[in-house]
């Protein structure tokens, strides 16, 4: 099945953010000292686990659509809604990632009304589904108290 080329860049361009919203989790995990609320360094590993499982979604429906995923971490980033940040405080880092994932949840909602246009509901349904994810995971960030 080929698609037409600006649903496939859209779908990259997720693919992308996720991508980048994956590192950034993993990293915040990494770096939460061991006084650190231990909720707060479980919840980032499990963000990281879900984002990692979109990420592979994400690049399998761009194959099945006709599309090829950059090679270079740097052309995904550069195209990434959301960007690289420092590690800082637990609270900020928690604020963070729930601001990444609204940014997630609107640009997801950005493509899904382009692709409503385009007869693809697999598509569809995969960004609804990540929406869903996004929306939870926010939920649970802002549960913190940030």
């Amino acid at each position: 099945m080929k698609q037409d080329k600006t649903m496939i860049e859209g779908i990259i361009r997720i693919l992308a953010s996720t991508l980048v919203l994956r590192c950034k989790a993993r990293f915040f995990a990494w770096s939460v000292g061991q006084d650190a609320d231990p909720k707060a360094r479980d919840f980032f590993y499990k963000d990281y686990d879900m984002l990692d499982r979109l990420c592979d979604e994400l690049a399998r429906r761009i194959s099945q659509i006709g599309g090829r995923v950059p090679g270079a971490y740097s052309t995904l980033a550069a195209i990434s809604s959301i960007k690289e940040t420092e590690t800082r405080p637990v609270p900020q880092m928690i604020q963070q990632l729930a601001v990444d994932h609204e940014q997630m949840v609107f640009d997801a909602q950005f493509l899904v009304s382009i692709l409503q246009t385009q007869d693809d509901t697999v598509s569809i349904d995969l960004l609804l589904r990540s929406m869903d994810e996004h929306k939870s995971c926010a939920e649970k960030l802002r549960a913190f108290g940030v």
